[in-house]
């Protein structure tokens, strides 16, 4: 990954030339006093050379960091040093000069490079990892919209779109207001996967994984799905009402599918009801899938990633929980029939609630009859 923590530090002068460069180093005033401090002449020249050699080093490492490649860069920086404590282990009488002093300040920055490196390449490598897992859930959440938009395309375009131009005939199998029951407010939905389905193909074709800021802004307006969802069990029912009681209008559904499978081909037209339950079965999926890619995603190092997903969960929650608080009404009210239906229609009065269910005990002159039954508030 590209080192971009902080750019590589800067080394102190060469002995003889400019920072990190110059000529041929030479000290020839100290030469004439014996050497570099306390040096002799010979041992100055070996400090001379192998400095030198330790900076061509600092050039390539330097080289290694600016141009991205963090593991070489590392490994440089790690030459680096040994290199410069070498010459330091190797020259103890130049201790208490000035370049002695130098060089452990750059023996230093270099290992404080090393170490960010060294973590800088440690998190590349942690968000790889995750990236590996978050792959395949971005593209579960990409080809399954693709699928879904597809099916509601296809419930428009083959039974809400004829049962509208049926409308007009003189003899039509289903009114207005029951069409509007059935497929509620599908066109908004439709409308929202829409826009959900381009983004994230955008996002495909860059092979960017940063999907937060397109679930974020899509699911603010998850809203639409309220409505349909909270309404599904009275779409479903007018709609089984309808096939029941009016034989031509179960005869018309049942047309478009024939007409469908004629026409042959792995995209048989299915059921009705088996697109009008795909919303509600989608909002369920969406909440399952953000989930995941933000149990792939790490809050400190993907802050923005992080707070986008969070507030795309908080948002298609909200609606999973109208969802559920229907759904529980629903077995609710079927479990007050059912008692109802036990104790005789004086028993309970529907819209009660039902808070325990057990065997009831209800005693006859002479007898013991068990009914099985619940307590309602």
């Amino acid at each position: 990954g590209k080192a971009a923590s902080a750019p590589p530090p800067r080394g102190p002068p060469r002995p003889g030339g400019g920072e990190g460069g110059g000529s041929e180093p030479s000290f020839p005033a100290e030469r004439a006093r014996g050497g570099r401090g306390g040096m002799s002449p010979s041992s100055s020249e070996s400090w001379l050379k192998a400095v030198d050699e330790a900076y061509s080093l600092v050039e390539a490492a330097k080289h290694q960091d600016e141009t991205g490649n963090t593991k070489a860069a590392i490994e440089a920086y790690a030459a680096v040093c040994d290199a410069f404590i070498g010459i330091l282990e190797k020259h103890p009488d130049a201790k208490g000069t000035g370049q002695y002093s130098m060089i452990e300040a750059q023996v230093e920055v270099m290992m404080s490079r090393g170490r960010e490196l060294k973590a800088l390449e440690a998190e590349l490598e942690s968000k790889a990892e995750r990236d590996k897992k978050k792959r395949p859930v971005v593209k579960e959440l990409i080809e399954t919209e693709r699928q879904y938009n597809a099916n509601v395309k296809d419930m428009m375009r083959h039974y809400h779109k004829p049962l509208e131009e049926n409308l007009m005939s003189l003899t039509p199998v289903v009114s207005s207001s029951d069409l509007d029951t059935i497929f509620q407010n599908i066109e908004d939905l439709v409308g929202h996967s829409d826009a959900l389905l381009q983004d994230l193909t955008q996002e495909e074709v860059s092979g960017e994984l940063r999907v937060g800021p397109t679930l974020e802004r899509s699911m603010r307006h998850v809203g639409v799905y309220r409505q349909y969802v909270t309404r599904l069990d009275r779409s479903m029912a007018r709609l089984r009402a309808l096939q029941a009681d009016k034989p031509e209008f179960a005869e018309f559904l049942e047309g478009i599918c024939s007409a469908s499978r004629v026409r042959g081909g792995a995209g048989d037209l299915r059921p009705v009801d088996f697109y009008l339950i795909e919303p509600f079965q989608r909002i369920m999926r969406y909440k399952m899938l953000i989930e995941r890619v933000l149990s792939c995603t790490n809050r400190a190092q993907e802050g923005a990633e992080f707070a986008s997903l969070q507030k795309a969960l908080e948002a298609v929650s909200s609606v999973a929980s109208a969802m559920n608080e229907v759904k529980r009404n629903a077995e609710q009210q079927e479990n007050l029939r059912r008692i109802q239906a036990l104790l005789g229609e004086k028993g309970v009065t529907l819209g009660g609630k039902v808070l325990k269910q057990g065997l009831l005990r209800r005693v006859r002159a002479g007898s013991r009859e068990g009914v099985r039954g619940g307590w309602v508030e």
